[in-house]
């Protein structure tokens, strides 16, 4: 609820908060879950370190991680685990980057992998993120990877 610009985050929960981010160069996409059902999304501008340089995907992932969140009604304290897939996610240099922007915004354990990890790439970014945070969903590969 807003009240003078402020944002009140009033789940209480006492399941695991999950987050997916999909960093792509174009745009980031995430969504928050818990271990039933998804809670809320956000989207920025790309934050392939590659493309974009590092400062660029800070920004986008800050904003599509506080969108989700507010959705969600959760602060980012709150979330046990994220797990974010971009390009080149299993090298050792981009993982030490990213890891290093997310322990800067996100609580929790953080695990970096290749796009190709979490992305069917016959779904958009958004709802392969999306569907893979809830255990209901058909593309259920990244929640494995998030639990």
């Amino acid at each position: 609820m807003h009240r003078r610009g402020i944002i009140r985050h009033d789940r209480t929960t006492l399941m695991s908060i999950f987050l997916g981010i999909d960093g792509g160069g174009s745009q980031t996409s995430c969504a928050i879950g818990d271990e039933t059902s998804l809670l809320g999304s956000g989207s920025g501008e790309g934050s392939n370190v590659l493309r974009v340089g590092e400062a660029q995907a800070r920004k986008s992932i800050a904003s599509a991680i506080h969108q989700a969140c507010a959705a969600a009604k959760i602060t980012p304290k709150q979330i046990k685990r994220t797990c974010i897939g971009v390009a080149g996610g299993a090298r050792p240099e981009m993982t030490e980057i990213i890891r290093r922007i997310l322990s800067e915004l996100v609580s929790g354990e953080i695990e970096v992998v290749g796009d190709m990890v979490i992305r069917d790439r016959r779904q958009p970014a958004s709802s392969s993120v999306m569907s893979a945070i809830s255990p209901k969903a058909t593309h259920s590969r990244f929640i494995a990877t998030c639990r």
